[in-house]
């Protein structure tokens, strides 16, 4: 349990049969505990480098996951100093997503086009709180920065020229200060006109009439995106289902979406949308379809 609060994922508890079916001895809870996550800051010297590194570069891209939780307002805020496109991943998408001039969509067999151009023609990749594992979606040239709370993360998925621990919002508040301000837009304005073609080309898939069959599944997923509430919870399983999710889901600080990848077999999975709809008062009513896309 410890394990599972403490890293936001899934823990697995085995207990032998007898043993789970014997009488609790001791009703009361042997241990209490909380998750409360400490600021983590680079050293100086740390974020010196940083700040060097990112000041020299001419095209930046930053590639940002789900580590960028509750630090949206800082992303966006060092995308606009380095006029920088954000491409992001799977897990991210709720975080990011939403009221970002700087978003380019996503890359990797989930994403599309725009995505994946606005990282390969970067100089500079500036990774944030990411585990993006597809390897052949990393540019080749580029220099590669890496910023993550887990130390254990740093270079698992690609070369690294320069990695560094922290938690994202808490070292990007202590990086903007010397991050000067760059001017020219080029590699930024190429990647929004990327993306401004590639989304209209999957929004023209997403298109149905009264009576035709079958339905395209973008469709489908366009409609539920219009209909559910703005505070809506989805889940999505494996395969085509999570393609639809990542390119026709639109997220907007209050909506949330969950993946089978971190949160194990169904059973788990909607045993903590339950949870979470339990504290969402607006999700328990009827007018509210919280829970989109599962089996459950």
């Amino acid at each position: 349990m410890q394990t599972a609060i403490s890293k936001q994922g899934v823990a697995v508890v085995v207990i032998p049969g007898d043993v789970a079916l014997s009488d609790a001895v001791n009703p009361e809870r042997r241990v209490n505990f909380s998750y409360v996550r400490s600021d983590v800051t680079p050293r100086p010297e740390e974020l010196e480098r940083l700040a060097t590194e990112l000041n020299k570069a001419q095209k930046v891209t930053i590639l940002a996951g789900a580590g960028c939780a509750g630090a949206h307002d800082e992303l966006v805020a060092l995308a606009g100093k380095l006029q920088a496109p954000i491409v992001h991943a799977i897990r991210g998408k709720e975080f990011i997503e939403y009221d970002n001039p700087y978003d380019v969509g996503m890359t990797g067999l989930l994403g599309f086009s725009s995505g994946y151009h606005a990282m390969m023609n970067c100089d500079t990749l500036l990774m944030l709180g990411t585990d993006f594992p597809y390897q052949q979606f990393y540019p080749k040239k580029a220099r590669i920065v890496q910023i993550d709370l887990r130390q254990e993360q740093l270079g698992r998925r690609s070369r690294l020229d320069l990695g560094v621990v922290g938690g994202i919002a808490e070292t990007l508040r202590a990086l903007l200060p010397a991050i000067g301000q760059k001017r020219h837009r080029a590699h930024l304005d190429a990647s929004l006109k990327h993306y401004r073609e590639a989304r209209k080309g999957l929004d023209d898939l997403a298109t149905g009439k009264p009576g035709q069959v079958p339905i395209h599944p973008q469709y489908v997923a366009k409609v539920l995106n219009e209909v559910a509430a703005e505070d809506a919870v989805f889940t999505v399983d494996v395969g085509t289902p999570v393609i639809w999710a990542a390119r026709y889901l639109t997220m907007n600080g209050k909506r949330r979406l969950l993946a089978r990848s971190i949160t194990g077999p169904w059973p788990m999975l909607c045993r903590r949308l339950l949870e979470r709809r339990s504290l969402i008062p607006a999700a328990r009513s009827s007018r509210s379809p919280a829970m989109a896309a599962s089996p459950c």
